[in-house]
């Protein structure tokens, strides 16, 4: 007896053959029998048929060249299913994040790189994003009042002149500067890369330290906390027909500490009239970050500066020491006095440095967890007693401290909530400049302070107020402005160079611009999650592309190839990789629904 049965997911049809004599009834039918014999095999086969629908289910294996062969599956009345894929388990969905940006008015570039963040996250990792454009600092959406808010943004580290050392960036994510204020706002602990900044800090040989700091880079880069996306070629402009003697800073570009004490007036506009494009939140001294730095150090002195060639110079100071390794002697410049006529002593240094760490100065505070005291010597020398030996301390400490008057601050408890336009005492200090008004929206006056030991050579700086870059540059075309303080937009610097009165300037910058994650909840807390959020990134269009080809598309973490013998250039890059991405986001344990949306893994 033969049987078979022919068997799809859609239809089965089912010929059965029972021979009982030598010839097969199938034989018969192609051969041309009898009409009575074809009608009662038709009958036979439709009775089968109806019989092997009832009966036990069987598949058919079927080799190449060979009779089909029959096997019965386990179980009576069961149809053959359809092959399926495993369904993934997923966890719970990933909740829509928030990142914070630059607005459109303050920077087109960096909003148009938020944005496009923000759509690609959705586009290949099915996150949905709210891009959030932020005036002036970040530092309100990570705070407890507001429940660290933020989960991350797209920021950057100026190129100051201090953070050609090191220290200055890869001390501020150590695990002892997390807390509400700290300079670790993304909360950023890894017990490796804080024993690497320890080591670099105390290490004298430059070599050596130089391993440590490529190390640190190593450890900062596998955790993706802060990704470099870009650093940027700086760009400045300024009106060569009335001012001569420009000086660019290697780091800071064009506006510097420097030009405001050479540039001369080439006929009788002795005013120097900067474009400001972003307003300072507050002027008080004590309660400063980054964006007000420019106009501080003009009107405060510092113990050191940094030169434009990078090289860190006695300032405040005029002879600085080392009794032990642990140990700074500090001798003043004799014959310094404030802008109210009083003396600079040893007693303003000693209390500058004690009420920054009693009130706390946003700028510094990590920075000065190593500081153990200050002691008094004479009336024109002081000691800076450190907690361990320090390599940097000359450039990331006393270059960026700026020297209050104690017989003005002394008295007052709570610092940081004081306005400049109400107290304007707070603004007197001892630099070359002398705060002379802030008219909010409109501009900010300085006057030359012509006691100054290095007076300078302009009468006074205007920093004119703009609410654009456009407005800016068409101040610049008229003539109405003299210098840039912030970066010069790619095309509006091609306008600029039109001009036959403007020069622009372009000068390498140890800054970059980062993405940057708050690691206090998920996914951010996820370090898988954070790498395939740095492969969706589009390094080259935003060097190509965003900035004409002004800027270096991705660099090493925190220290940028700007600043060539610190960074760590054998890292891998980060590329533009949408599917490396995903499956890093796979191998983690994370999966989309139907409609391609991201989940947890399910534990």
């Amino acid at each position: 007896m033969s049987e078979v049965i022919l068997i799809s997911s859609h239809w089965k049809w089912v010929l059965l053959d029972k021979l009982e004599k030598e010839n097969s009834m199938y034989e018969q039918i192609l051969s041309g029998k009898t009409k009575w014999q074809i009608v009662f095999t038709l009958f036979l086969a439709i009775i089968l048929l109806l019989t092997s629908c009832s009966g036990p289910t069987q598949e058919v294996s079927e080799t190449e060249g060979t009779e089909p062969e029959v096997a019965e599956t386990e179980g009576q009345g069961e149809e053959v299913a359809d092959t399926e894929e495993p369904v993934q388990e997923l966890g719970e969905l990933v909740p829509p994040l928030l990142m914070l940006g630059w607005s459109i008015e303050q920077d087109p570039a960096r909003h148009e790189i938020g944005m496009m963040i923000a759509r690609d996250m959705e586009e290949f990792l099915g996150v949905e994003v709210e891009h959030r454009p932020v005036e002036g600092s970040w530092s309100p959406y990570f705070t407890a009042e507001t429940d660290y808010e933020a989960d991350f943004c797209v920021t950057g580290h100026a190129g100051r002149p201090w953070r050609i050392d090191p220290d200055t960036l890869l001390s501020r994510y150590h695990s002892d500067n997390i807390y509400d204020g700290g300079t670790n706002r993304y909360a950023y602990s890894n017990p490796e890369y804080d024993e690497l900044v320890e080591k670099q800090r105390a290490e004298f040989d430059v070599d050596k330290r130089r391993e440590l700091v490529w190390q640190a880079q190593e450890v900062m880069h596998e955790d993706a906390v802060v990704v470099n996306i870009y650093a940027q070629e700086m760009v400045g402009v300024y009106n060569k027909d009335l001012f001569t003697g420009i000086v660019p800073m290697f780091g800071q570009g064009l506006f510097n500490f420097w030009n405001t004490l050479e540039l001369e007036p080439k006929t009788d506009q002795t005013i120097l009239r900067v474009a400001t494009i972003v307003e300072p939140q507050s002027m008080n001294v004590v309660a400063s970050r980054l964006g007000e730095l420019e106009i501080l150090q003009q009107v405060f002195d510092t113990l050191t500066r940094i030169k434009p060639d990078g090289s860190t110079v006695n300032w405040a100071a005029a002879n600085i020491t080392n009794p032990d390794l642990t140990t700074f002697r500090i001798e003043l410049r004799p014959d310094m006095t404030w802008h109210d006529g009083m003396p600079v002593t040893a007693e303003d240094v000693k209390f500058t440095f004690d009420y920054y760490k009693e009130k706390g100065q946003p700028r510094l505070e990590g920075l000065l967890e190593q500081l153990v005291s200050v002691e008094i010597v004479d009336d024109l020398t002081v000691d800076f007693n450190l907690e361990s030996p320090s390599t940097a301390f000359t450039t990331t400490v006393l270059g960026q401290s700026f020297l209050i008057p104690k017989h003005i601050w002394e008295n007052i408890e709570s610092p940081h909530e004081l306005s400049v336009t109400e107290n304007p005492d707070i603004m007197i200090g001892s630099g070359p400049f002398v705060f002379e008004h802030w008219r909010r929206g409109e501009d900010i006056e300085l006057k030359a302070f012509t006691d100054y030991f290095q007076p300078p050579k302009v009468d006074g700086l205007r920093h004119i107020l703009y609410s654009t870059h456009d407005a800016a540059l068409l101040d610049f075309l008229a003539g109405k402005v003299d210098i840039s303080q912030w970066q010069v937009l790619p095309e509006h610097a091609a306008e600029a160079e039109q001009a036959a009165h403007l020069e622009v300037v372009r000068t390498p910058d140890i800054a970059a611009r980062h993405i940057a994650f708050n690691v206090r909840r998920p996914p951010m807390s996820d370090k898988s999650f954070r790498q395939a959020v740095a492969y969706i990134i589009r390094y080259d269009h935003v060097s190509e592309v965003i900035y004409g080809g002004y800027s270096q598309p991705w660099t090493p973490p925190l220290i940028t190839i700007g600043n060539p013998f610190w960074a760590n250039t054998e890292l891998e890059h980060y590329t533009f990789d949408p599917d490396r991405a995903k499956q890093i986001l796979m191998e983690a344990g994370y999966g989309w629904d139907d409609e391609g949306r991201l989940h947890f893994p399910p534990n």
